[in-house]
């Protein structure tokens, strides 16, 4: 007897009151003669509960629920949450992240505890307000090369500006501060690169496999951060009526009131070019107090702009 069909049956009994053979049979994609072979199996070990006529089937006790095993409480715990983060990332993988959540939900709860934890109060949502559908198909596009170990010929527009034609091994997928990367080595370059989704123009799968190439994980957090730009000490006074705006970007405690009622905000930001445009968003309402360095960067970009409309 195959196990993953009898852990699948006892699965179903454990989430439905009562079930007939022919349910069971219909969910499992077996036939019903098969069915009533495993559950004659099954009655060795589980107290199953058979009633006969027309409203009849197949149960188990109310209290009835599989061992912990060698699962503690608070691994459990985690297992639901490590689940929970990586639903939704793979379309192709959901139907695997169902069934091991219908697995974990058929496990015992230590006495006194409850593990019904994650799934009421945790939600997590990877896909960033701007997503958009071209990011999920170059995803899967990517995931599908990786775990084939097929190349993928790309256009690729750097930061810099630079376009460029790159063939690309896709060792890893990765997700950082809402943002979707892969991680491959580059031929162009004879290394691994960090490559952003959503500056990736054009790609197209190739034929010929390549052979993974190792990688140090250890190392791993310091490539993916390496050209990262680097953090400054940043004040903004802003007006009142940008304080909840101004609160979802840098976090409710950083900003702050004076005794005259002005209002401040703090924050280590990224120095890049994406700083001051976030600033320039919020017009007259939010002025840079410190770094002088800032301001001077903000007026030059005001200046900028006053030319090019002038």
């Amino acid at each position: 007897m195959k196990l993953h069909i009898m852990f699948g049956i006892l699965s179903l009994l454990l989430r439905h009151d009562k079930l007939t053979a022919r349910q069971i049979a219909n969910s499992m994609e077996i036939s019903v003669r098969t069915v009533r072979r495993y559950l004659d199996a099954m009655a060795l070990e589980v107290p199953l509960v058979t009633e006969r006529g027309v409203s009849g089937g197949v149960h188990l006790p109310a209290n009835y629920r599989f061992p912990y095993m060698f699962f503690t409480y608070d691994e459990m715990r985690v297992l639901q949450q490590c689940l929970l983060s990586v639903q939704g990332l793979s379309e192709e993988n959901s139907g695997a992240y169902k069934k091991i959540q219908d697995k974990l939900d058929c496990i015992a709860p230590l006495p006194g505890e409850n593990t019904e934890i994650s799934q009421d109060v945790l939600l997590i949502d990877h896909c960033p307000w701007n997503s958009v559908p071209d990011i999920a198909r170059k995803l899967s596009d990517f995931e599908n090369a990786a775990k084939q170990r097929l190349p993928v010929d790309i256009e690729y527009h750097s930061r810099e500006s630079d376009f460029t034609h790159r063939t690309v091994e896709p060792h890893l997928l990765v997700l950082k501060a809402g943002e979707w990367y892969v991680y491959a080595y580059c031929r162009l370059k004879s290394d691994f690169r960090l490559f952003k989704l959503s500056r990736v123009a054009k790609l197209s799968t190739l034929d010929k496999k390549f052979d993974r190439r190792g990688i140090d994980r250890s190392s791993l957090n310091f490539l993916i951060n390496q050209g990262a730009p680097a953090l400054i000490d940043v004040r903004f006074s802003l007006s009142p009526d940008i304080r909840t705006e101004v609160e979802e970007w840098l976090s409710i405690e950083n900003v702050h009131e004076d005794k005259d009622g002005q209002l401040f905000a703090s924050a280590m930001l990224a120095d890049d070019r994406q700083l001051v445009a976030k600033i320039l968003s919020f017009r007259d309402k939010l002025r840079v107090v410190a770094p002088a360095a800032l301001t001077k960067r903000v007026l030059a970009e005001v200046a900028a702009i006053k030319q090019l409309y002038s």
